[in-house]
């Protein structure tokens, strides 16, 4: 037990770093990475052979992958973010066709607010686009401390899973916990990490 609140006292003290370092981050720098990114993503042989495709409504501070996001509506690949769906932190991947189909929300929070949602069946999901507060070169990942993505990636064991990252968020330890679901690569402006090497591919 004992070890355990240690663990989990060093991942909130690391979430509180990791974070204060990334909202320092100009919104030229991050424009600027975020464009390396998606740019390095969309080379990937897997992603274009990719169709349904999860990815995530960026926030000020995090990797902006709008980019991609239309790439898949003009490349007819389906894409889906995430929706928190109940107050037990469950999540679901709701269809996106259309930018017209986000309202912002609030604290600026952008949602799917269409009358009938689709959802997708996350078994058939062929890519996740994963956000994180910090990464290391294995895969390993600092998320806000909820759980959501670890609980919806433990039921997508056929989806590759793609980190993205900012180069301020990657740092060499990150204390885990069994449930925490590692991803396949990372992707940052300096290039593609396989996390099962820790190396640039």
């Amino acid at each position: 037990m004992e070890i355990k609140k240690t663990l989990l006292e060093n991942k909130r003290t690391m979430r509180k770093s990791v974070l204060a370092t990334r909202r320092s981050c100009s919104s030229k720098e991050i424009n600027n990475e975020s464009y390396k990114i998606c740019n390095l993503l969309t080379q990937m042989p897997i992603f274009d052979q990719s169709s349904n495709i999860m990815l995530y409504l960026a926030m000020d501070d995090e990797v902006n992958v709008d980019i991609i996001i239309d790439y898949c509506f003009k490349n007819s690949k389906n894409v889906a973010v995430p929706e928190i769906t109940d107050v037990n932190g469950m999540m679901k991947a709701v269809l996106l066709s259309d930018w017209q189909e986000i309202s912002i929300g609030a604290f600026g929070i952008r949602s799917v607010n269409v009358n009938e949602k689709t959802y997708m069946d996350s078994e058939k999901l062929d890519i996740i686009i994963v956000p994180a507060v910090a990464y290391n070169n294995y895969g390993a990942r600092l998320g806000r401390g909820r759980g959501f993505y670890d609980r919806f990636m433990s039921r997508t064991l056929n989806a590759v899973k793609i980190g993205v990252a900012l180069s301020c968020q990657m740092i060499s330890e990150i204390p885990s916990e069994e449930h925490d679901i590692l991803v396949d690569y990372i992707i940052t402006a300096e290039g593609i990490i396989n996390c099962k090497t820790g190396k640039m591919c």
